[in-house]
């Protein structure tokens, strides 16, 4: 089987821990979006034919089929991460450590709660403003007061931090761990660590092609990225 016909699923499985690179965040300068670019593609244009429930049920499927190797045309264009909505959120945070009401993060929040009635950061949700700010305080303050202290630790978290090679062999953030990778960048920690999921095709075929390039070959290839983030 050619290494270009592997999926996402098959590679992380066979690579394991040696999909991990250990980078500069602030050399890491765009976010993709979605780790799953084909796969959102995909259920973009079954949309416009498949009913609703159908598509549902063919979403494992289709998700499982997204390929390591993205072609040119699917892969997005990334935003610089400074100007993501994220890390304006966390960098304000961080500008605001000892005064969190006064942080956009906080005003985001209330905003929400007032509009709905409770708040949301993924399972934590906070009903009222008091809970709101113990949130920003303990768990927020605390993760970033941890961070400066210590840096980063794999034990605080359980997954990684997902990034794409762009054409380049630039990393671009995508997927999950957003406000640890946001965090470490503002405040200027290193090492964080990111797990590849995915690279531009041409990446791989440009550099004397993919004919006979094995497993081995593409990870040495990664991880020549990852030190060029250092």
């Amino acid at each position: 089987m050619s290494i270009l016909s592997l999926t996402q699923k098959e590679f992380s499985r066979a690579a394991g821990a040696r999909a991990v690179v250990w980078v500069d965040p602030a050399c890491v300068h765009l976010h993709s979006g979605s780790k799953w670019p084909v796969f959102r593609k995909r259920m973009q244009r079954a949309g416009r034919v498949v009913p609703r429930a159908l598509l549902d049920l063919a979403r494992p499927a289709l998700k499982a089929r997204e390929p390591f190797f993205i072609p040119a045309d699917l892969f997005q264009d990334g935003q610089p991460v400074a100007e993501t909505p994220k890390y304006r959120k966390v960098a304000d945070f961080i500008a605001h450590r000892d005064t969190p009401k006064d942080s956009l993060w906080y005003a985001q929040l209330t905003d929400e709660l007032k509009a709905t009635g409770v708040a949301r950061h993924k399972a934590i949700e906070m009903r009222s403003e008091a809970e709101i700010l113990g949130f920003l305080e303990e768990y927020v303050g605390g993760l970033m007061d941890s961070l400066r202290e210590h840096g980063f630790s794999s034990d605080e978290s359980s997954y990684e931090s997902a990034a794409l090679i762009n054409r380049d062999g630039s990393l671009t953030k995508t997927g999950s761990g957003n406000h640890r990778f946001n965090m470490c960048h503002a405040l200027g920690i290193a090492p964080f660590p990111l797990k590849i999921v995915g690279a531009h095709r041409d990446w791989f075929t440009a550099q004397d092609g993919a004919d006979g390039a094995t497993l081995e070959t593409l990870l040495s290839r990664i991880q020549e990225v990852g030190a060029q983030h250092r």
